[in-house]
């Protein structure tokens, strides 16, 4: 029994990673096509940030323990940009539910177990303003709005059978940017809407809310004084 639930597991995974690999090869193409296509003098920059996140869904609850962004800005001013954003998750999210569970924190059980990762991707259309908004805003404070489309996949044991678990639709997202000494932070918060999902076992998701804390990488507060040369 063990066994058999360990292969459906390791298959699960399987076409977890490759869903998301498909829409994460196709937002790649999209950015390197704009970054070769645009004469912009300068307006176009490439920011990345990292960090950790957490998510949460009806019966399917985790964490990111590695997140990753990739943006390419188009600047209006150094204070004022619009992006589009690659953004992939790798976590852990396989908790052990019960089926009469009136809620998502509802857990009998968790089993830390090494196949039970998760797997997530979003590609958004974002404004962005303020700290961060381009990686020579220095401002402290700022945020973004955007919307896209977001992936995750992933697998849940509810009543000792395993699930996959991947919806997948339309997402709202928000960041919140503020500074730690020289550096630049983000509060993210995501919620998608499910519109679709390859297996019938998801259907009693219909949303996943994430959020999460990012380090803007490269992207200083405070601009480097010029040193005097002395005579």
């Amino acid at each position: 029994m063990k066994k058999s639930t360990s292969k459906k597991l390791n298959e699960t995974n399987t076409t977890t990673f490759m869903n998301i690999r498909k829409y994460y090869y196709g937002l790649v193409l999209i950015l390197a096509l704009i970054s070769t296509t645009v004469n912009a003098q300068n307006k176009v920059s490439f920011q990345q940030a990292v960090g950790i996140g957490y998510f949460t869904a009806h019966q399917y609850n985790g964490f990111n323990f590695g997140e990753y962004e990739a943006r390419l800005n188009y600047a209006f001013s150094s204070t004022s940009s619009i992006s589009l954003n690659c953004r992939l998750g790798i976590g852990y999210g396989r908790n052990e539910y019960n089926s009469n569970a009136k809620d998502s924190f509802d857990i009998y059980e968790i089993r830390f177990l090494p196949v039970g990762l998760s797997a997530s991707f979003k590609g958004l259309f974002s404004y962005n303003f303020g700290n961060a908004a381009t990686r020579r805003a220095y401002k402290k404070l700022g945020g973004a709005i955007g919307f896209g489309y977001s992936a995750y996949g992933g697998s849940r044991s509810i009543d000792d059978w395993s699930q996959e678990v991947d919806p997948e639709g339309i997402c709202i997202d928000g960041k919140f940017n503020f500074p730690i000494g020289n550096t630049s932070w983000t509060f993210n918060a995501n919620y998608t809407f499910k519109t679709y999902s390859y297996s019938e076992k998801s259907s009693d998701i219909n949303g996943i809310f994430s959020c999460s804390i990012l380090y803007n990488i490269n992207t200083p507060i405070h601009p480097k004084m010029k040193k005097r040369h002395r005579l």
